[in-house]
């Protein structure tokens, strides 16, 4: 993973925060579809679930910031 400069790391931030809808630290199910949706409304459930699985690296049914940078900066 390439070292983000600030403002990279900061509009990452922006982007998180706006799914982040609950402002609880973490994107949710729920929050992570809307997130997808807005990216690509092609991608159906299987597929979401796939990517969410892939993201929650840790497995809490939640994403937090870290493991959406590290998404964000490694995605296809």
């Amino acid at each position: 993973m390439k070292k983000l400069s600030a403002n990279e790391t900061a509009a990452i931030r922006k982007r998180f925060d706006k799914y982040d809808t609950d402002e609880n630290e973490t994107i949710g199910w729920d929050e992570f579809c809307l997130m997808i949706d807005e990216l690509d409304s092609s991608i159906d459930l299987t597929k979401k679930t796939h990517i969410f699985d892939k993201v929650d690296k840790n497995h809490t049914g939640m994403v937090s910031f870290s493991e959406f940078l590290e998404w964000w900066q490694n995605r296809d």
